[in-house]
């Protein structure tokens, strides 16, 4: 499985309030570490769409919380030329955000 870790820009475009704790290497890093993924790329430049014309993939997984719609990536592909099946993905731990593990042990590991 290739797995595209947003890059530290994008992130921020999108969480404009928010703090990035871990940059883009740092991500792609702690991703490449998961067993099932065979290798973590950084999003290219530009749109999704460039990272998807890149990787070619036969499925897109978006993540519970990404703000893209299957809908509209399936359109945008298709107009690329681009086949792909496109799925979304559910939290493991429902409840459980990224946001709320750093606000509850911020201190201890994040030094906020």
């Amino acid at each position: 499985m290739i797995v595209v870790v947003a890059r530290s820009s994008t992130a921020l475009k999108i969480n404009k309030n928010r703090k990035i704790y871990h940059d883009e290497y740092l991500r792609r890093e702690l991703v490449s570490s998961i067993r099932y993924v065979d290798y973590a790329i950084i999003g290219r430049e530009g749109t999704l769409y460039d990272t998807v014309e890149f990787v070619k993939p036969d499925i897109i997984a978006l993540g519970y919380d990404q703000i893209h719609t299957e809908k509209e990536i399936a359109v945008n592909c298709s107009k690329r030329g681009i086949s792909t099946r496109i799925i979304r993905l559910n939290t493991p731990f429902p409840g459980s955000k990224s946001a709320q593990i750093k606000e509850e042990l911020g201190h201890s590991i994040y030094d906020i």
